[in-house]
């Protein structure tokens, strides 16, 4: 009787969808994150670094950090921790004009790292991705399950999914975003500088959280929680209503018993839906990145003075940075990189997905 307990309760849904959604976020962060790594570290070698130069975005050769997205959650990196970016500093634009920096090519960017670096540099962010990233997208999949089959009643099938999207972003992003506060502003500290030197003076992740709630009181943990869910949180809407309406028409479309069909289906439309999401979110996409980058530099005493202050620049509130963007660079800016992220969201997001349905399949939990 004991030998069943144990079983029943390692093969209970909670349990099967903890284990899916950790393998799943695995397998995407060691999926992408190498391409995103090599995206960055090619647009760095883009742009000839001058004195003059205005620090808006992550890709200036004089900035400390670079903004690095696998899918699954963004990092603060600095760029002194990889041998490519130090050696930018010393020969900047040259080396890629005579050959000897970044291969343009995707697959020759991954080995031109690889040589120098090794697999760290090659997975640059993944510590934290596993760190971070892993609960939070235990939390949102096993919430969405449990809270669609909740909604199903009260909205019908068809929008249930985005409202328990929605409502199982929210609840995942609040829980993790002072921990990734946290982290962020600690692990800058311990760099020498930063948003983290300046405002925490180092000392730990605990020393953190106290300078944190000392300057801004407990809310000050979730100070930057409202720019995350003015992009995640329309994301998660479109993504799982897409996604739903997507498995729907593949199986009505293409029939089969095959024990493989759902999980082809739920990696068809997991791409499918991410595209859709990415495309439509990216004006918030770029909001928050603009406003993280900021932040980070302004923070810095020996580089804020050298960055760009206006609101485009990502100075203020998500509605003044808006604006702002579209008085100076127009609707275009607002979708600045939308092509870049289209290609890592939706391989990230048809991973995941897929991954995620697999776990359950071989495991025998069906949705409800």
């Amino acid at each position: 009787m004991a030998a069943n307990a144990e079983e029943e309760a390692f093969l209970s849904p909670f349990l099967v969808r903890i284990v899916s959604s950790s393998f799943g976020s695995l397998m995407t962060a060691l999926a992408v994150t190498p391409l995103d790594v090599v995206k960055v570290r090619q647009q760095a070698m883009m742009a000839e670094p001058t004195p003059q130069t205005k620090i808006t975005m992550s890709q200036c050769s004089k900035c400390g950090t670079f903004v690095l997205n696998n899918g699954l959650m963004e990092h603060i990196i600095n760029k002194c921790n990889t041998a490519h970016f130090i050696e930018h500093e010393v020969v900047g634009f040259a080396a890629s004009q005579t050959g000897r920096g970044m291969p343009a090519s995707t697959l020759g960017g991954i080995a031109h790292i690889y040589r120098r670096e090794g697999l760290r540099g090659i997975y640059s962010g993944l510590s934290p991705t596993l760190v971070m990233a892993v609960p939070a997208t235990v939390m949102y999949f096993t919430a969405y399950d449990e809270l669609k089959a909740r909604f199903t009643p009260t909205f019908g099938d068809t929008w249930a999914a985005p409202v328990a999207g929605t409502t199982a972003r929210v609840f995942a992003s609040s829980v993790t975003s002072p921990f990734e506060l946290i982290r962020t502003l600690s692990q800058a500290g311990e760099q020498g500088g930063g948003l983290g030197g300046h405002a925490t003076g180092g000392g730990g992740l605990v020393a953190t959280a106290r300078t944190i709630v000392r300057q801004g009181g407990v809310f000050g943990l979730w100070r930057g929680l409202e720019p995350t869910l003015w992009r995640d949180v329309p994301f998660s809407g479109v993504y799982w209503l897409a996604l739903e309406q997507g498995k729907l028409a593949l199986e009505e479309r293409w029939p089969s018993d095959s024990p493989l069909a759902p999980t082809a289906r739920a990696f068809v439309a997991g791409a499918g839906a991410g595209m859709l999401a990415a495309v439509l979110v990216t004006p918030f996409d770029v909001v928050k990145t603009r406003r993280q980058l900021y932040t980070t530099l302004a923070s810095d005493p020996e580089v804020a003075s050298t960055i760009d202050h206006s609101a485009s620049a990502g100075n203020g509130s998500t509605a003044q940075v808006i604006r702002g963007i579209m008085k100076d660079e127009g609707a275009a800016g607002l979708f600045r990189g939308a092509y870049a992220r289209v290609l890592k969201v939706t391989p990230a997001c048809a991973i995941m997905i897929g991954v995620y349905e697999t776990g359950k399949s071989v495991f025998g939990l069906r949705d409800r």
